[in-house]
This record gives C-alpha cells, structure tokens and sequence, in this order.
C-alpha cells in the first residue's frame, strides 16, 4: 500500500520555488481516500483521482473553470498504478513521480476515456470541462505510462493534453500495444492555444 501526496501551496507562497516550498515547508494533506495499491491488479482511479481534488479544488463540481487560489502537487511514489478512467488534472496542479523509479500509470482492458492524463474533460454537447482559453499552470513529470493492456480502437490517448502557456510534459515513457493490427492508440492529443 502506497500514500498518493497531495501537497497544497499556500497562494502567498507561489512566488518561491515550488521544491523549496515543499522541502522547507509543506503542508501534507493525506487520509484513507487518498491511500493506493500501486500494485498493479488493483484500480487505484478512484484514490488517485481523490488526491488530484484533494482540499476543495478547481472542478467542474464546485462550479469553477479556473483558479489559481489553491495549486498542488501531487507526488506518486514508485509503484504501478491500474486505473479505468482518466486521471483528471485539475487547474494548477503538478503531477510529480519518482525521478528515481518512475511511477507506472497502467490502463485497464476496459479503460473509458480519452487519455490517462486528461487535462481538460469534454461533457457533453461539446463543452470543455475547463475554460479552454484560461488553461494554464499544469505539470506531469516523471511517469511511465503504459497502454498496453488498452483497448486499440478507437481514440485513446496515453495523454490529452488541452493547455496553454505555463504547462510541461517532462521524463515520460509511452509505453503502447504492440503488433496488433489497426492499433489507433495516439500518444498524446495536444489542443495548443496561441
């Protein structure tokens, strides 16, 4: 059993380096909806998701399209982590493996959605879960994300990545289904405002 981290900086603090910040004086927010298998069998979408939201922020729930008054890191352990749906990256928020042993971000055979990273749910009707205009300040650094298990038809991303200015996709490895026939698996859908 691993402990997904959700560190909440301060909007006073976000002048300062975030890894200072962290290392001098972070606040850790954690309890039970935020604790993961990371073994690979078990679906963890549900903790992981629960550590992205963790302290009351920007979503569609809470009726918010952007804000920047509660920004995070979310610090993923060594370990490999099986979900169904996406990983949904709230405004401002860096994603943070395990330089030294990159996490694994596994999709199941019955994952539904449009990548494993997704920076920008779509609803129904056409409408961008976030202000698609305003959709900054978001990071993933540091994973392996595996679609091999995947489904290989239809769109699947291992990353949907619908952001703007101020946003890194750093020492990630895209692991897709081999050998098989009419795979349309796609690495990563950028949406890229300008």
């Amino acid at each position: 059993m691993v402990t997904v981290r959700t560190y909440l900086i301060p909007s006073s603090e976000t002048s300062r380096t975030t890894e200072r910040w962290v290392s001098c004086r972070g606040r850790l927010r954690q309890d039970d909806t935020l604790t993961t298998q990371g073994d690979g069998v078990t679906d963890d979408t549900v903790a992981l998701n629960n550590a992205m939201f963790d302290g009351y922020r920007c979503s569609y729930e809470t009726n918010c399209s952007s804000q920047t008054t509660t920004p995070a890191i979310v610090y993923f352990p060594a370990g490999t982590y099986l979900i169904s749906t996406p990983i949904i990256m709230p405004y401002y928020t860096q994603a943070v493996g395990d330089a030294n042993d990159l996490p694994i971000i596994r999709g199941t055979s019955t994952f539904f959605g449009i990548g494993l990273f997704d920076s920008d749910p779509y609803l129904p009707y056409a409408v961008s879960w976030f202000q698609n205009q305003n959709n900054f300040w978001r990071h993933v650094r540091n994973f392996v994300i595996d679609m091999t298990l995947m489904p290989t038809n239809g769109q699947v991303n291992g990353i949907h990545w619908q952001v703007a200015q101020g946003t890194s996709l750093q020492n990630i490895v895209i692991n897709m289904a081999e050998n098989v026939p009419n795979n349309t698996q796609i690495v990563c859908t950028l949406t890229c405002i300008v």
